[in-house]
């Protein structure tokens, strides 16, 4: 599979998302058969976490439905859901735990993170700025593909706030960005963007590998 690197400039957008009246909660089946509880934190979009106790870091934030608006986030988007790291442990990955239980800390390093994969179980600190966002499948495959858009999928705005596109192909299994940042002190970490496929936000999307890589200049 051919990896695709972008470089882009900034670029305005309007339609933030905002927040609803009120949370709603949607409880569902993950596609690896974990059972998860998706709380709505905008307008489309939910961060969705297992319902057992002890997994809170392995969430994501999803947007759905696929109807191909543009949405946009901050880091503070990244925070870990509650209870994420609350126990303790020895930390994920290169950080070193922060508490005493179960759970699995927050490390300054990067970490395990916020689903399964390679996201950082810590939140981004106030100096975090975006070094990239990946993207595991094409974002212009043609008719029957990712709905014809004819503008990115992927847009930087500034070094903290970024947009993606609530889109994901056809005949694919869900689609994955991972939003990468780093910090003044040299902490790094990551946090993951599902658009499932089908079955509402609890299906959750399958990382098929880098496919598109967007950096700022």
């Amino acid at each position: 599979m051919r990896t695709q690197t972008l470089v882009v400039t900034a670029m305005l957008i309007g339609g933030a998302a905002a927040c609803t009246g009120g949370q709603s909660t949607t409880a569902g089946m993950r596609y690896d058969g974990v059972k998860v509880r998706c709380t709505s934190t905008g307008d489309d979009v939910a961060q969705c976490a297992p319902v057992a106790p002890g997994d809170a870091c392995d969430a994501a934030n999803v947007l759905w439905p696929p109807n191909h608006k543009m949405i946009q986030f901050t880091l503070a988007d990244c925070a870990p859901p509650p209870g994420c790291g609350d126990g303790g442990g020895d930390g994920g990955g290169d950080g070193s735990g922060s508490g005493s239980g179960s759970g699995s800390g927050s490390g300054s390093g990067g970490g395990i993170g916020i689903l399964p994969s390679t996201a950082s179980a810590a939140a981004p600190t106030a100096t975090a700025k975006i070094t990239s966002i990946t993207v595991d499948e094409a974002v212009d495959v043609g008719p029957g593909g990712d709905g014809h858009t004819t503008t990115g999928d992927v847009q930087l705005i500034d070094a903290t706030t970024f947009a993606l596109r609530s889109e994901r192909q056809g005949g694919g299994d869900g689609r994955v960005y991972r939003v990468s940042w780093a910090d003044e002190a040299g902490a790094t970490g990551s946090c993951e963007f599902d658009v499932p496929h089908d079955q509402g936000p609890a299906h959750g999307a399958i990382d098929s590998g880098v496919v598109v890589t967007v950096e700022p200049l």
